[in-house]
């Protein structure tokens, strides 16, 4: 998996949202969760200009099941 490359803003668009209690996650490189927002929308944008450089993961969560994948601020 290929991480993603951001500077300002990043675009999370899910298949289908079939669950109310959907989250999305960003967390650094040692665990800790510096981002949290419950989805409403298969689209959202969230912007990540207050973020320093660097390596992070980006969680969805959606019920029992979830999928994160590598994003890097520049």
């Amino acid at each position: 998996c290929f991480p993603y490359y951001a500077s300002s803003v990043i675009h999370v668009e899910l298949n289908a949202l079939n669950n109310e209690n959907t989250a999305i996650q960003i967390t650094n490189t040692l665990g800790q969760t510096i981002y949290t927002e419950k989805i409403e929308s298969s689209k959202t944008t969230i912007n990540t200009s207050n973020l320093s450089n660097g390596v992070y993961f980006v969680k969805v969560v959606e019920g029992k099941y979830s999928t994160t994948k590598k994003i890097i601020i520049q």
